[in-house]
């Protein structure tokens, strides 16, 4: 039953709705849909990276539903299933349509696809650098309107020098644009000029560049684009950003004379020592940049995983003075290795009276009780952790910060190395309290069936889990699949699972122990596994049991395979899962949501 308001008011309520939970409301009460076409309600259609809606002809539905006229945003990034055909179409009948954001998906730069895009102000797009042929770059004239453009490059061929000329060339005849976002996925000797591409658009404010090839270093200063932002976290991966900003002027050595630097300052000076990636993200970082001051500036990303591993007390007290600060109050995302976890007085207590006997101790100390909580119960609005293990510090000193985890009840997204002496039994408190969870992520490297059991008693709390991820030696299948069954509200979306070999703890068959979990997540639309000790046999008989399931359905991919070889290729694993598969940082680096 709906309650009967006037349409002003009704209006205002489901402005705060996002497009799937419009149709969802909609759906639920048909004689509402009506506000679908309201424009006043829906501007921007937004379905970006909902897997969700997958059995939902999409193209069909704003075609039949939504006024073509309102539509001035249309993002549909990671919708890779949608041909192409079907997507061209919906973006030539949104005539006022001014920001297209299709990463991911099956639009590209080539002739049929660019000659739609000429209303558009703002577009991003997935491409290969065989999409720049000489037609693509005659057709850059459609692209008069275009301001701000976003390309992430998934390929290049070998012969890169033709494809590289046309890049050039395409966005010579583009100096129109005022924003380049430019991500470069694919690790090779190819690398893209960015200078050349810089120096070709007078107009350029804003330079975004991140690439998985080994770069030179860019001074773009001469074309008065200063560089705010740099990073190297991933191996051979390089971040930065360059804008036309204009900054204080230099700042002068403090005198002698002057009081010392605040608590906060000093700790900075610390990371600055090291004449590495600061732990800072790219909107700090341009804070900083511009103000030559550390005291102002509010951290939104916090990431202490250095190249070189620092365990001291020296980097990890600097670590942890920045994190207790009250810039760090409005912190959404954080990494950093368990050994900011640990203290001398834990260290010395965990560390046993002989040095041969290890024992899985689980987590000793409450959660209140540990030096690490004074600083969760400050993180108010942390929404994603990673922590990552550290060999150096004394295992059993760290392991009792892991259940202050718990109190960080707004984690959307976790990432975990468990140490081997971890018994995961924070896992059940952790999955309990933080109801907002989406994303787990779980790497154990050593065998630690302790750790296993305890994670499966904690999955049937895990009732807003979409993603989940997990690497270890060896699996028992049947075992994880019913602890994923007792979810009461059942809403994974991915799961990735890399092993040697599965196991089987039950009596069920192998059969049975795949049709009851995917009968229980029809809404799954990811399967994949990495067996990597498994004969081709035993691989092929579980495929056969994933093709019932996959059922020809384009969105759906449920793979087994003895090794990650099908992540260097758009088929048959899509971009749009690779996140999911290869669990790169999200913390302190560039994240191209911004772009929209």
């Amino acid at each position: 039953m709906v309650v009967l308001l006037p349409n002003e008011i009704w209006e205002q309520i489901l402005e705060y709705l996002d497009t799937f939970e419009l149709i969802q409301f909609c759906i639920a009460f048909p004689n509402l849909d009506y506000f679908l076409e309201d424009g006043k309600v829906i501007k921007t259609i937004d379905f970006a990276r909902k897997f969700v809606i997958f059995d939902i002809d999409v193209c069909q539905f704003i075609s039949t539903k939504v006024n073509y006229n309102a539509i001035k945003t249309l993002k549909i990034d990671g919708l890779y299933w949608i041909p192409a055909q079907d997507l061209r179409k919906l973006v030539r009948d949104l005539t006022n349509l001014k920001e297209l954001c299709a990463i991911d998906t099956n639009l590209s730069l080539k002739e049929s696809d660019i000659v739609e895009y000429g209303k558009l102000s703002r577009l991003s797009l997935t491409v290969e650098d065989t999409h720049f042929e000489p037609g693509t770059v005659i057709f850059a004239k459609y692209l008069v309107n275009l301001k701000y453009m976003f390309l992430k490059i998934t390929s290049k061929q070998e012969d890169h020098i033709t494809g590289a000329s046309n890049v050039i060339s395409f966005f010579a005849r583009m100096d129109q644009l005022k924003e380049l976002w430019i991500s470069d996925d694919e690790e090779s000797v190819n690398r893209i000029d960015y200078e050349r591409i810089a120096v070709s658009l007078p107009n350029l404010s804003k330079l975004v560049i991140k690439s998985k090839c080994v770069i030179p270093y860019y001074d773009l200063r001469y074309l008065g684009l200063f560089k705010v932002f740099e990073c190297k976290r991933c191996n051979f991966e390089t971040e930065f950003i360059c804008e036309r900003v204009r900054t204080r002027g230099s700042i002068c050595k403090p005198s002698i004379f002057e009081p010392k630097g605040t608590a906060l300052e000093n700790a900075w000076d610390v990371f600055m020592s090291l004449h590495k990636d600061m732990p800072c993200g790219s909107k700090e970082s341009r804070q900083i940049y511009l103000n030559h001051n550390i005291k102002e500036v509010s951290f939104v990303d916090l990431n202490f995983c250095q190249a070189v591993i620092l365990c001291n007390t020296k980097y990890t007290n600097a670590a942890l003075e920045i994190l207790s600060s009250k810039n760090s109050k409005f912190l959404r995302r954080l990494s950093f290795r368990s050994c900011l976890f640990s203290t001398e007085e834990l260290e010395k207590l965990a560390r046993p009276a002989t040095g041969f006997k290890k024992q899985r101790i689980g987590v000793q100390t409450k959660a209140d009780k540990h030096p690490f909580c004074k600083i969760t119960k400050k993180l108010k609005s942390l929404k994603e952790l990673e922590v990552y293990y550290c060999p150096n510090c004394v295992t059993g000193g760290s392991i009792a910060g892991y259940i202050s985890i718990s109190m960080l009840t707004k984690l959307e997204k976790l990432s975990l190395d468990i140490p081997y002496l971890l018994d995961g039994s924070f896992l059940e408190e952790t999955l309990k309290k933080c109801k907002k969870l989406h994303t787990l992520s779980l790497s154990c490297d050593a065998p630690n069936e302790k750790f296993i059991i305890n994670l499966c008693k904690g999955l049937k709390h895990a009732n807003a889990l979409r993603n989940f991820r997990l690497i270890y030696k060896e699996i028992a299948i049947d075992r994880l699949f019913e602890s994923f069954n007792s979810i009461k509200e059942k809403k994974l979306q991915r799961m990735f699972l890399s092993c040697d070999n599965i196991k089987y703890a039950t009596n069920k068959s192998e059969l049975e122990v795949y049709t009851d979990f995917f009968q229980e997540h029809t809404q799954l639309i990811f399967f994949f596994v990495v067996a990597s000790k498994h004969t081709a046999k035993q691989n092929t008989d579980i495929q056969s049991i994933l093709n019932v399931y996959k059922a020809d359905n384009p969105a759906k991919i449920f793979l087994i395979h003895k090794d990650t070889h099908y992540v260097k290729s758009n088929f048959p694993l899509p971009n749009a899962h690779h996140d999911l598969v290869l669990n790169r940082t999200n913390v302190s680096v560039i994240h191209f949501d911004e772009f929209y």
